[in-house]
């Protein structure tokens, strides 16, 4: 992954530099999350600012900016410990709407006149971004001048020009402390829909309206007075603009000529890039550090699942040694978990599930809690009763307070969970047919698009189209954009493409004049493979699982030649910083798993290639039921060259994805259906091992509703990697 990085990071800077952002990529910093300790922190204060809707019919809408500040608030109070009355936040559903003057007013008075010099600072803006002439243009760091800086769209756009870049260095600057988080998820490329997501900036929509955002005078003058109050020419602000950020450190979803992308996941909408970093610190721990590249490796494919038009970056003052720091200048003040209570009466309690995994916030999947309190014991469990969004109610077994961590032990999933296919407005008169088709596909549902507003109303997780000229023109120009090659399907071709139609699945496109009929033929077996690599994910629980398992993937007979690794939170693995996610095309590889626990483990292995589709390695067709056990304390390599006479090489470039299992129970169905037969499809494996993971306990506990994965029973732990 690491190559793809490093293509993308070569044109970022002179976008980055209107607001003094600079090409570190973000999860290099959420992986310090977790260092050094803080007692020595002063107070936190914290605004959040989301705007969902603007009084501007041709803006298009966003859906999840105020889930983003919920999504902050709740990070920052139940694991940062900040005090819930010193995070203001400024919604749409708040009295005071940010609008631009309460938002500089609520800056001013709320952070810059009661932060003190050992504070913490966040400061959080989800929305619309656009660009303004800067009247005072910089140079960017390849010495290119600026003409445009970066505004931010407040509620009230008629009335201004939003806030631009330069007034926030200048409110950033007069802050006295210099432990400050800024967080930007939006952008200004782009605008309006696209596929099932929405770009978080107005430059397109704006095109075709008689009116400009203005640089109204108002905000001119506006940064004058703080000029004058921090005693800064013209020349030395533009001077000081150049060389960085204000202070702390400046966080942005997306770069130049990129998207920041609202999204909806499942039933509830959220930025892609906020949702997964406030998920990613939920599970930070306290006596763990994660290297750059596993950061990178695990949270850069989930947005380049949905979008590979988007990456995140974060600066620094250039003053001081920030770069050592955590994001917020903070540690967690409270262990991980996957949600945390928020109202109790009685048996029926409320919370709130930031942590759950991503993959696994899907309709018909619950949970099952322990209930940890704040001198972190076990008073309870809660069985989750129903869902919408992040917000969940659930029947207590025990005692529980509001603000008490909740912690995963069971995962009931959905014994039909169906993989949904979007159909694309470009099929036309042939979408009928196509739904007709699709959903001859066991456990595939068609969702036809619906409008601009609503797109398609649910979570889709591909989307079937046709290859329009709008689309192809996407492809090329995101192609020159990154300088990664791409090999664009013909115009009117019928294939796949992720939800933001920015990627396609690779060998999903037909020739061009293939009927709807003989496309979606052609398509269902790659649908069901598609659905057997979703059902595995919906297993994934290296935050979870109560097994001390770790797994390394690698090339075989180099053992310094780590491709990539993931382990389980009580796994005494440490991450090793050499790994760049990549494996030249047609090398040999293999597996170095480890059992650091005190009971035999029973593994699998699969892989998902570029295409999607999943295959099994291990148990391989001659595996005995001793032969895939993994002893207590163990290691082993997969395959081993002293004893195995099976080899797995790489056969195709593009980013895959390996899913390691461990179970206690024996994997008796899985090891059963490869002996038996050969080339057994996907589904069909991946439903014979879900019924070994998911049996077992469940047998014993005569639980039968859906299938049961406990967190004591089984780690399932997920390792991509780059074939080059």
């Amino acid at each position: 992954m690491s190559h793809d990085r490093r293509q993308f990071l070569k044109f970022s800077s002179s976008f980055l530099a209107t607001l003094g952002i600079s090409t570190l990529p973000i999860w290099q910093q959420s992986d310090r999350y977790a260092r050094a300790l803080s007692s020595t922190k002063g107070r936190k204060l914290a605004l959040l600012v989301g705007i969902n809707a603007y009084p501007i019919p041709s803006y298009a809408d966003l859906k999840g900016c105020t889930t983003d500040v919920e999504l902050q608030k709740a990070l920052l109070v139940n694991r940062f410990g900040f005090n819930p009355n010193d995070v203001l936040t400024l919604t749409n559903d708040t009295t005071q709407k940010p609008t631009r003057h309460n938002i500089l007013t609520a800056f001013e008075e709320h952070l810059i006149k009661q932060a003190q010099p050992d504070d913490v600072v966040v400061f959080h803006f989800s929305g619309h971004g656009d660009r303004v002439t800067d009247p005072d243009p910089i140079r960017g760091a390849n010495g290119a001048t600026i003409d445009l800086n970066t505004s931010f769209v407040t509620y009230d756009p008629r009335e201004s020009s939003g806030i631009m870049g330069r007034s926030l260095f200048l409110l950033l600057s007069a802050l006295k402390t210099d432990n400050v988080t800024t967080v930007l998820d939006s952008c200004y490329s782009g605008g309006g829909t696209r596929g099932n997501v929405r770009i978080r900036s107005v430059e397109d929509t704006r095109a075709g309206l008689n009116f400009d955002l203005p640089t109204l005078p108002a905000e001119l003058e506006f940064q004058e007075q703080w000029m004058r109050k921090l005693n800064l020419t013209r020349d030395r602000l533009a001077q000081l603009r150049s060389q960085g950020v204000a202070k702390g450190i400046v966080i942005a979803a997306a770069q130049a000529q990129q998207k920041a992308i609202d999204y909806s996941f499942d039933d509830f909408h959220a930025g892609l890039f906020t949702y997964l970093l406030t998920q990613s610190l939920w599970h930070q721990t306290e006596n763990k550090t994660i290297e750059t590249d596993r950061a990178i490796a695990n949270l850069i494919p989930s947005i380049n699942a949905i979008t590979s038009d988007q990456v995140p970056f974060a600066d620094f003052q250039k003053s001081g040694d920030l770069q050592k720091q955590p994001i917020y200048f903070l540690p967690p003040a409270l262990p991980t978990a996957e949600a945390v209570i928020t109202a109790v009466n009685g048996d029926q309690v409320e919370f709130w599930l930031g942590g759950v995994e991503r993959d696994c916030l899907k309709k018909g999947v619950s949970f099952q809690f322990d209930v940890w309190d704040a001198s972190n014991k076990i008073t309870g469990n809660v069985k989750m009763s129903s869902r919408q969004g992040l917000q969940a109610k659930g029947i207590l077994n025990g005692t529980a307070q509001v603000g008490d961590r909740l912690r995963e032990t069971l995962r009931n999933l959905p014994v039909n969970w169906q993989l949904a296919i979007g159909l694309d407005p470009s099929l036309g008169k042939n979408m009928g047919i196509a739904e007709a088709e699709i959903q001859q596909g066991k456990r595939i549902v068609a969702v036809r698009y619906q409008s601009p507003q609503v797109l398609y109303g649910m979570e889709v997780q591909y989307i079937l189209s046709r290859m329009t000229f709008a689309y192809r023109s996407q492809l090329e120009k995101i192609a020159k954009t990154s300088k990664k090659p791409r090999k664009i399907p013909p115009l009117d071709s019928i294939g796949l493409f992720t939800p933001s139609i920015d990627e396609i699945i690779p060998d999903s496109f037909g020739n061009v004049g293939e009927s709807m009929k003989d496309a979606s033929d052609r398509l269902i077996p790659k649908l069901k493979s598609l659905l057997a690599a979703r059902l595995m994910k919906l297993t994934l629980n290296a935050r979870q699982s109560e097994l001390s398992f770790a797994a390394k993937m690698q090339i075989e007979g180099q053992l310094d030649a780590l491709v990539g690794q993931a382990f389980t939170i009580r796994s005494s693995a440490e991450a090793e910083p050499k790994s760049d996610r990549s494996i030249p095309l047609g090398s040999a590889f293999q597996f170095q798993v480890t059992n650091s626990g005190t009971e035999d483990l029973y593994l699998a292995i699969l892989v998902i290639n570029s295409s999607g589709d999943i295959t099994n390695l291990y148990p391989v067709p001659s595996a005995l039921e001793d032969s895939i056990k993994l002893r207590a304390g163990m290691s082993k390599l997969i395959p081993d060259p002293a004893t195995d006479d099976f080899v797995y090489r790489t056969k195709a470039k593009g980013t895959g994805e390996a899913l390691v299992v461990a179970s206690k129970s024996p994997l008796r169905n899985a090891i059963k259906i490869v002996s038996e037969r050969s080339n057994v499809p996907a589904l069909e494996s991946v439903d014979a091992l879900l019924t070994d993971l998911t049996d077992a306990k469940s047998s014993r506990t005569k639980q039968t509703q859906g299938k049961q994965v406990y967190t004591s029973e089984i780690a399932a732990l997920s390792i991509t990697f780059q074939v080059v």
